[in-house]
């Protein structure tokens, strides 16, 4: 369920408002969505030591 998708997505997680066509629904919601996940993974990789990067 839903808790299991927060643990594996470590918290990352947003809810869009729509149907499994969201994208096509509200397609500036779901590019400005993309981007703050996008800028929050980069921010998390950039956290990260060199020495612990694959």
């Amino acid at each position: 369920g839903l808790e299991a998708t927060r643990r594996a997505s470590r918290g990352r997680i947003e809810w869009l408002e729509g149907s499994h066509l969201f994208p096509m629904e509200r397609p500036v919601e779901t590019a400005r969505a993309l981007q703050r996940m996008l800028n929050s993974l980069r921010a998390a990789e950039s956290a990260v030591p060199l020495a612990k990067r694959a």
